[in-house]
């Protein structure tokens, strides 16, 4: 689902308490973005820790990307 990191989050805020504010936060699997200057998707947040992740930060209001492989909820901004 397309949404934007939220407006109460501190610039540079880590993008894990995105996937935290999720209800519940063990159905994202992945956090992503496209990159401003090539346009490819970056990984922000993935379930796995070991997995490589591109960026680890995100500032309020953020286009971001969440994957969820279970009914989930989001907040409404």
């Amino acid at each position: 689902t397309q949404v934007s990191a939220p407006a109460a989050l501190p610039t540079g805020a880590p993008v894990s308490l995105v996937a935290e504010s999720v209800t519940p936060p063990s159905a994202v699997a992945g956090i992503w973005r496209r990159a401003a200057a090539t346009g490819a998707w970056e990984a922000g947040y993935l379930r796995d820790p070991q997995a490589p992740v591109q960026f680890t930060t995100v500032n309020p209001g953020d286009p971001l990307l969440i994957c969820v492989d279970a009914q989930a909820r989001y907040p409404v901004q």
